[in-house]
């Protein structure tokens, strides 16, 4: 855990007022809902109730919650227990998890963007000075996250090669770019190109949550995500 973030039990986070994000998996799309707690009980909590999910299919389920609460994440599980109504604001009702640790989880979610970014290789003898590099070529990614990216290119690039990116970055308050080093830790051959994976092998947590605002935004709030490379 990092200096300064201290570990919080559930109903210190779990806040009424306090803005969630709620993950729905299905086999074609994922997407992330805004929602936020509307009653903080005992071992349980309530929350506006997702616009155009029926409770009906979620009931019993698990859904994945993340949190943010004093510059710390958390991502838990928590079980569909009801629905319940309070001063005409329909709400669901999840199960609380019996603690909640700090994550990075949500940093991992890969969103699929086709933004144009400015990359190039780093050859062995300019690693230790990636930063003094100025990519100028330009690609399209296949999807980005806090961790990494991949893209689509005619050929492999092989696995352990140093690529340095210069990421562009809106968000609601600021527009700027960010250069990151990455490892490439994948090739998929397919028919004519190549789909390739890249760690992020130097980034900041303010990189990460720059990139995270990014993706996140209110006007990108119907994502489709995939698992984490």
């Amino acid at each position: 855990m990092e200096a300064g973030i201290i570990a919080m039990k559930p109903y210190e986070v779990l806040q009424d007022g306090r803005k969630i994000e709620i993950l729905f998996r299905d086999d074609n799309e994922n997407s992330i809902v805004p929602s936020q707690v509307y009653q903080n009980k005992n071992d349980t909590f309530l929350v506006q109730a997702p616009a155009d999910r029926e409770l009906a299919d979620f009931m019993g389920k698990t859904l994945e919650v993340w949190v943010g609460c004093y510059d710390a994440h958390y991502t838990f599980e928590s079980p569909v227990i009801g629905e319940k109504t309070i001063t005409d604001v329909v709400c669901w009702e999840l199960g609380k998890p019996p603690a909640l640790t700090v994550s990075d989880r949500r940093g991992f979610f890969r969103v699929k963007t086709s933004m144009p970014v400015k990359w190039q290789k780093v050859e062995p003898e300019e690693v230790d000075n990636w930063e003094s590099l100025r990519p100028t070529s330009i690609v399209k990614l296949h999807d980005l996250s806090g961790s990494g990216l991949s893209f689509i290119y005619p050929a492999e690039i092989p696995v352990g090669s140093y690529l340095v990116f210069d990421i562009p970055l809106e968000t609601e308050s600021i527009n700027i770019s960010t250069t990151v080093l990455g490892v490439v830790v994948r090739n998929d051959v397919l028919e004519k190109d190549c789909w390739v994976a890249v760690r992020f092998e130097s980034i900041t947590k303010l990189q990460q949550h720059m990139i995270m605002q990014h993706l996140f935004s209110p006007y990108r709030r119907n994502i489709k995500l995939s698992s984490s490379f």
